[in-house]
């Protein structure tokens, strides 16, 4: 990936049923509100504007949104936050989920960002290439799925997003981070969609590239393990 410079979403069962209808919210949230207006701004911006700031506020609106927020909602108040949260995809449907769209902010970079948003939303793209979960999971039930250790995908996306900060220092700082301890706790799971030679190839590719990193000491033990049969990864699982 030339550069210029994941929730995990957080997905929760769906609704409760029944409920304590006083404690149903039919007001939108601030959080939300704020969101909305700082999107409009963006998008009505007759030339480039930084959407880092952008991007941050909606994700505290959709911390806010799983964190309790939706399940309150009325339907009328749902409708109109599905519709202000433009650029997140929001449900509590089957599950509770708000979590950026990476092709709409990708589009949106290109049209009104700088250099520094393309990069990190192309980043982002390639992170969330599949939708909501990252290249790295492998869904296997609305909330949940396995690692996949295919030997190079942990590794290449840790890259693309250590590239994103030298290139970017300063930019997007507190997203790419997020990020980074994503991969680094997936690199950390029990659950692997593959079997031990897969986990194996990813742990080496890891410490052959970022031999230096804080992490690695992590990795090599995790290696370790796998070598003498120590481990805790459930290999070709199914999450619990």
């Amino acid at each position: 990936m030339a550069i210029a410079c994941l929730a995990l979403p957080v997905l929760c069962l769906g609704l409760p049923r029944g409920g304590d209808e006083q404690s149903r919210l039919d007001r939108i949230p601030e959080a939300v509100e704020s969101y909305r207006r700082e999107l409009n701004a963006a998008m009505k911006s007759p030339g480039p504007v930084a959407l880092d700031p952008v991007f941050e506020k909606g994700i505290s609106a959709a911390v806010g949104l799983e964190g309790g927020q939706l399940e309150r909602l009325d339907e009328p108040t749902y409708q109109k936050v599905r519709s202000a949260m433009a650029g997140f995809v929001v449900g509590r449907e089957e599950i509770i989920v708000a979590v950026p769209d990476a092709d709409f902010f990708l589009k949106l970079a290109r049209e009104k960002g700088t250099a520094a948003d393309r990069a990190f939303f192309e980043a982002y793209k390639e992170t969330y290439r599949a939708g909501i979960w990252p290249a790295y999971v492998n869904a296997q039930t609305d909330w949940g799925g396995c690692r996949d250790f295919d030997g190079g995908t942990l590794t290449r996306l840790y890259g693309v997003w250590m590239t994103f900060q030298t290139a970017c220092p300063g930019q997007y700082r507190a997203a790419a981070q997020r990020e980074l301890r994503k991969i680094e706790a997936a690199l950390e799971s029990t659950c692997a969609c593959g079997g031990e030679d897969g986990v194996r190839k990813e742990l080496e590719k890891f410490l052959e590239t970022f031999p230096g990193l804080p992490m690695a000491a992590r990795v090599a033990a995790r290696l370790q393990a796998v070598n003498s049969r120590t481990s805790d990864i459930r290999f070709t699982c199914s999450p619990r």
